[in-house]
């Protein structure tokens, strides 16, 4: 498998991919045609403000998922981290450690740019991501709580 920066050819198939971000349960407020929109949206605009910092594995010349890595700055401490916004695996690609190839490229772009602490956020329902996440070392860290209160 090849990790490689992202070009023009990539862009249909992130867009694409992006959809299954929100192939998660969500909690009842959500609604999964909304998710999926905000996600192709916010695909495009990673596409269109941050191609420099996707990256995209493949296999034999096969698309198979692809990471989009950010520098941020923590709130609390003011230190720089390095941010995943966005990683996603094709049903091709799962299972065959290419989350763990693209995280692990994670790392070295971060420890490149001299950052200590990788931060990702995922969706509490997905217990597949949250478990993968705490398998590879990743710790829960803030928990956002949620009530729907009225509306009906």
């Amino acid at each position: 498998m090849n990790i490689r920066a992202y070009n023009q050819q990539d862009k249909q198939r992130i867009l694409q991919l992006s959809t299954r971000l929100s192939e998660i349960p969500f909690l009842a407020h959500r609604d999964s045609e909304q998710m999926q929109q905000k996600q192709l949206e916010m695909a495009q605009a990673s596409i269109d403000e941050n191609s420099d910092n996707i990256f995209v594995a493949e296999g034999e010349g096969v698309f198979l998922g692809y990471i989009e890595c950010k520098e941020e700055e923590d709130y609390f401490s003011k230190e720089k981290l390095a941010y995943i916004s966005a990683i996603a695996v094709t049903a091709e690609g799962e299972g065959k450690g290419v989350g763990k190839q693209l995280m692990r490229f994670a790392e070295t772009w971060a420890k490149e740019r001299g950052i200590k602490v990788l931060v990702l956020d995922v969706f509490s329902d997905n217990q597949r991501a949250v478990q993968f996440y705490e398998h590879i070392g990743y710790s829960q860290e803030i928990v956002k709580m949620t009530k729907v209160i009225g509306g009906e």
